[in-house]
This record gives C-alpha cells, structure tokens and sequence, in this order.
C-alpha cells in the first residue's frame, strides 16, 4: 500500500513538472513583451531565445526574436529569424511586412561595393510585435 501511495506521488510530481514546463515557454514571451515594450531589448531577445527553444516551429516567436536581434543591432541574426518566421508562416501579413521593412533598412547599411564604408547605423524602424 505504501508503495503505491509511493507511485502516485512521484506521478503526480512528474506531471505537475511536465506542466510547469508548458508553462514557462508562454510566460517568457509574455515576459518579453513586456520588457520590449519598456525598451529592455537584451532582456526580451533572452526571453524570446527560451520561448524559441521550446516552440521551435512558432512563427511569431521566430518574428518577435527577430526584432529584438534587430534592435540589438544583431542585424544577420534577424535576418536568419525573419526568413525561419517566413517559411513557418508565409501567409502571416505582419511577419511579411517586418521583413520587407528590415530588408528595405538592412541593404542601406551594406556597402555598395568593397572597401566602401557604411552609412551611419540608425536605429531600426518600428515592427509589429505579435
């Protein structure tokens, strides 16, 4: 009997860890809006790389970790997560817009040929978070 009371409880504890765990990828992200909307860029690219983690296949998140590589001045890193938003989600208006608009910021700061130097880095236009 005491065995099985013995069970229970370690099937319990493992379930009520399998479910925290659920739990934490979406509290990241929340936890990453928040500090993106207050301008806290390095803490929500940190958030967002552990929501990416446990949602690989979310477009959304590949989109909002890009903006805040963005913001960062990470720009080949939102470039990578711009296109992984893309191929999850190709149909999604936001994440399409984001990228255009990245794009149209990003080939102003590569130099137009060797050796040339690039224009002054200005911070990047404003993007939907989703």
């Amino acid at each position: 009997m005491k065995k099985y009371g013995l069970l229970l409880a370690v099937i319990a504890l493992c379930g009520l860890v399998v479910s925290c765990g659920g739990i934490t990828g979406k509290s990241d992200s929340k936890f990453a809006l928040e500090a993106a909307r207050k301008g806290l860029w390095k803490e929500a690219l940190f958030r967002w790389k552990m929501a990416v983690e446990e949602e690989p296949n979310n477009a959304k998140l590949h989109n909002n970790l890009a903006i805040a590589y963005e913001n960062e001045g990470e720009y080949d890193l939102a470039l990578k997560e711009y296109r992984i938003a893309l191929r999850l989600d190709p149909g999604n208006y936001h994440i399409n817009n984001n990228y255009s608009s990245f794009l149209r910021f990003y080939q102003k700061l590569k130099p137009e040929e060797e050796g040339e130097e690039k224009e002054t880095e200005k911070p990047p236009p404003v993007r939907r978070i989703q």
